[in-house]
């Protein structure tokens, strides 16, 4: 009778570390789906951030060529290829101040 107890103990045994692990499994897939999310929303938000990045400057510059709207892309491009090689030392050639540069506002310069 001892051994059948014994017997019944392990087999309790058993399906509590089964269901356990079942319960660890579960938690292990819902943690993993809870990261991809949190993934996806961060390179969606760096993207979101990159492409409002990418219209604010197409703006700045459309302000400063007159009549922006009426160039091709390739005509603004040699624009300002022109203006940049008309500085010393090219685009590289530009300084700013360090006052005007703070990387934690929006509009930089």
């Amino acid at each position: 009778m001892n051994l059948e107890n014994e017997y019944q103990k392990a087999i309790a045994e058993r399906e509590s570390i089964i269901a356990e692990l079942e319960k660890l499994t579960g938690m292990e897939i819902q943690k993993t789906h809870h990261i991809n999310l949190l993934q996806n929303y961060y390179k969606e938000e760096k993207s979101h951030t990159r492409t409002l990045q990418l219209i604010e400057r197409g703006t700045i510059l459309e302000s400063l060529i007159p009549d922006a709207e009426t160039y091709s892309n390739e005509q603004i491009q040699h624009i300002l290829r022109i203006a940049f090689a008309n500085l010393p030392g090219g685009i590289k050639g530009i300084h700013f101040p360090a006052a005007s540069i703070n990387y934690n506002e929006k509009n930089v310069l």
